[in-house]
């Protein structure tokens, strides 16, 4: 008898608004820009590296101004 088993590798993680982001310094941050303007700064300037930034969809400068 032969088994296989594949195994997701899952951690605990959390959410939080833009405004509750505001004043934090977090390791990892996945956003989605498309708020644009006052919000996509203090999502984008949360990380600590430019590593810990993941930008789920395409932005335009358009769509931040």
């Amino acid at each position: 008898m032969h088994i296989n088993r594949w195994q997701l590798p899952v951690q605990p993680v959390f959410a939080i608004t833009g405004h509750s982001a505001e004043g934090k310094t977090l390791p990892d941050i996945l956003a989605n820009l498309h708020e644009g303007g006052f919000a996509a700064y203090v999502t984008t300037s949360r990380p600590t590296s430019r590593e810990g930034l993941c930008i789920t969809r395409p932005v335009t400068l358009e769509m931040l101004n």
